[in-house]
């Protein structure tokens, strides 16, 4: 068996999980110490830049406002008049351009430093007008906001003005029917108080039939015990004719009372009663409609646009915790890039060392 001789002697010593190109703790801290002042001049630098950009750097603050949508009682449900989603791309794509535009114009100044974003809370049907900024443009703010507000109040407005005449023009009407009914059952009382009349008129002519038809069988029969020559035979034919024309009479008459001025009053006041059931429904339709009239709620702002009692923001000791914490890291990497440039430096000089002796 051939035992090979270990060529480097040292190698022994090292332990079997080192490596030359290792990097240990020991060596990482080693960096640090030598580029300590590197680490104290980066952090420092970084933490001074964070403190005064804390210090300069002005308080902002949240101007916001909360638009509540006009809306409408239809079938015993509340409905806003025009669609959150709706408005909000109007005041989106319309409304805050126009009167930024519009404020520019006036004010000469430039309406980057203006924004107005819109939004809809999740669950709700208003919309949301929020600006950040500092105190000093706050008026700024608050104005272009409430032109916005001012915008959509005036196109709901309008609409409510559309609503509230359809709504008019719908009582109008059903007032108009209702006095036609009024107008109609008076009729029908003053027909039925007609057939009233007529039927006292028709039993007093059936009192009288009965009387003349009473008298006409008495004198008839008279005429039957009297009835001894041609002559006496004549009238009482003429007595019999008579008394089948009473009957006639009676028997027209009690049919009049029975069939048609009863029929009529039937019907009369079948048309009454129906009649009183429309004129409950139009009553309804009225309330309704008033109902309507009454519970149109027009477009408003539930506050007027105001500042946030707290700035917004990073707060100053914020920035300076991210300053040390960014100047810390900065500084660990200024360290290591260092420490990295002067090796390589090292190398490429040690490689043209190198070289230089191996050409000669």
């Amino acid at each position: 068996m051939t035992i090979q001789s270990n060529p480097n002697p040292n190698q022994q010593s090292m332990p079997p999980y080192y490596y030359e190109d290792e990097i240990s703790l020991i060596d990482l801290w080693l960096v640090l110490v030598r580029r300590k002042k590197l680490l104290i001049i980066t952090f420092a630098a970084v933490v001074i830049i964070g403190l005064v950009l804390a210090l300069i750097t002005p308080k902002k603050y949240s101007y916001s406002t909360s638009i509540e949508i006009g809306s409408r009682v239809i079938q015993d449900k509340v409905q806003p008049i025009e669609s959150p989603e709706t408005l909000l791309a109007k005041i989106q794509e319309s409304y805050i351009p126009f009167v930024q535009q519009q404020y520019r114009n006036e004010k000469s100044d430039n309406d980057a430093l203006h924004r107005i974003t819109a939004r809809i809370p999740k669950g709700s049907q208003i919309i949301v007008l929020e600006s950040n900024g500092g105190a000093e443009r706050g008026d700024a703010y608050k104005e272009l906001q409430q032109r916005v507000i001012n915008e959509v109040q005036s196109d709901h407005k309008r609409i409510l003005e559309v609503i509230r005449k359809e709504l008019e023009i719908a009582r109008n009407k059903a007032m108009d029917k209702l006095e036609e009914l009024k107008d109609t059952v008076k009729l029908l009382e003053a027909r039925e108080k007609r057939l009233t009349d007529i039927a006292v008129l028709i039993k007093r002519q059936i009192e009288e039939a009965k009387a003349d038809l009473a008298i006409a069988e008495k004198n008839r029969q008279r005429s039957v015990k009297e009835a001894t020559n041609e002559a006496k035979a004549m009238t009482l034919l003429m007595l019999d004719n008579e008394v089948q024309q009473q009957r006639q009479r009676l028997a027209t008459l009690e049919e009049r009372l029975i069939i048609e001025v009863a029929e009529g009053q039937d019907k009369l006041a079948n048309e009454i009663a129906t009649n009183v059931r429309l004129q409950e429904a139009q009553q309804e339709e009225i309330s309704r409609v008033e109902i309507q009239l009454a519970n149109l709620v027009e477009t408003r702002a539930l506050v007027p646009p105001m500042q946030s009692m707290e700035p917004t923001g990073l707060a100053k000791r914020v920035i300076l915790a991210i300053a040390m914490v960014l100047g810390f890291v900065l500084a660990l990497m200024a360290a290591f890039i260092a420490e990295f440039l002067q090796k390589a430096k090292e190398q490429i000089a040690q490689d043209e060392s190198s070289g230089s002796e191996a050409s000669v």
